[in-house]
């Protein structure tokens, strides 16, 4: 089917993002820091791997491991608490 142009749907250009769209997206997609609420010193258990993983494919961004019980968590300075950590992450994530 065309349109008064004479394009189908099939041959019609991607959607273009605005800059502040393209913005919002790069700062979801690629944070600034990251908040690892129950993050684990045992990278084997549920709340180690996201750690894990942002530190083996070299994450950029701070990192703020939230864990009630230690100080360090898989060589990272951890908080006790969210509310105490340098800064807020927009994106917390909990595993």
């Amino acid at each position: 089917m065309s349109d008064a142009g004479g394009s189908t749907a099939t041959d019609t250009e991607p959607t273009r993002l605005s800059a502040s769209e393209h913005a919002r997206l790069a700062a979801f997609f690629a944070p600034q820091s990251a908040a690892i609420i129950g993050a684990s010193t045992s990278p084997l258990k549920f709340g180690g791997r996201a750690l894990k993983f942002c530190l083996e494919r070299g994450y950029s961004g701070r990192l703020y491991p939230i864990n009630a019980n230690h100080d360090r968590v898989q060589g990272i300075r951890a908080y006790r608490h969210i509310g105490i950590s340098p800064t807020c992450p927009r994106h917390p994530t909990s595993p």
